[in-house]
C-alpha cells in the first residue's frame, strides 16, 4: 500500500507543482526584495554612519585645529605676557638699583655735608679759641707795654730829677766858686 500511495502523492504533487513553484518564486522574490530593502537600508545606514563618522572626524579635526590654533594663540599671548612681566621685572629691578644708588649717593652727600659742617664748626671753634688767645696775648702784651712804659717813665723822671738836682748842686757850687773868686779878686786889688 505504501508503494501505491507514493505515486498518487507524486501525481498529486505534480498537479500542484506550478502553483507551488510560483509561490516559492514569489516568496523567494519577496524575500529577495525584503532582503534587498534590508540590504539597501543597511547600506544606507552604513553610508549614513560613514557620513556621520566622516563628519565627526572632520569636526574633530577642525576642533583639534581650532583648539591647536587657540592654544597657539593662548601660548603666544602667555609668552607675550611673560615677556611683558619679565620686562617689567627688569625695569623694576633697574629702578630699584637706580634708587639704591641715588639713596647711597644722597646718604654720602648728607654724610659729606655733616662732615663739612662739623669741620666748619671745629674750625670756627678753633678760630674763636685762637682769637681769644690772641686777644689775651695782646692784652697781656699791652699791659706789659704800659707797665714797662710807666716804669720807664718813672725811671726817666727819677733820673731826670736826680740829674736836675745834680745840675742844681753843680750850678750852686759854681756860683759859690764864682763868688769866692770875685771876692778873692777884690781882695787882691
Amino acid at each position: 500500500k505504501g508503494e501505491v500511495d507514493q505515486p498518487t502523492t507524486s501525481v498529486g504533487l505534480g498537479k500542484e507543482e506550478p502553483e507551488t513553484e510560483q509561490a516559492s518564486i514569489a516568496a523567494f522574490g519577496f524575500q529577495r526584495l525584503v532582503e534587498s530593502d534590508e540590504a539597501q537600508n543597511l547600506f544606507e545606514e552604513q553610508l549614513e554612519r560613514g557620513r556621520l563618522e566622516a563628519e565627526r572626524r572632520a569636526a574633530k579635526t577642525q576642533l583639534e585645529k581650532k583648539s591647536k590654533t587657540k592654544l597657539q594663540v593662548e601660548a603666544q599671548w602667555l609668552a607675550s605676557q611673560e615677556q611683558r612681566l619679565t620686562e617689567k621685572e627688569e625695569k623694576r629691578a633697574a629702578l630699584e638699583l637706580k634708587l639704591q644708588a641715588e639713596k647711597a649717593e644722597s646718604q654720602r652727600q648728607v654724610a659729606e655735608s655733616q662732615r663739612l659742617v662739623a669741620e666748619k664748626m671745629e674750625t670756627e671753634q678753633l678760630n674763636a679759641e685762637v682769637a681769644r688767645a690772641e686777644k689775651a696775648a695782646f692784652e697781656k702784651l699791652e699791659a706789659e707795654r704800659k707797665a714797662a712804659k710807666a716804669e720807664l717813665s718813672h725811671k726817666l723822671k727819677t733820673q731826670l730829677q736826680a740829674e736836675a738836682q745834680w745840675l742844681a748842686s753843680q750850678e750852686q757850687r759854681l756860683a759859690e766858686e764864682v763868688k769866692k773868686r770875685a771876692a778873692l779878686e777884690l781882695k787882691l786889688q
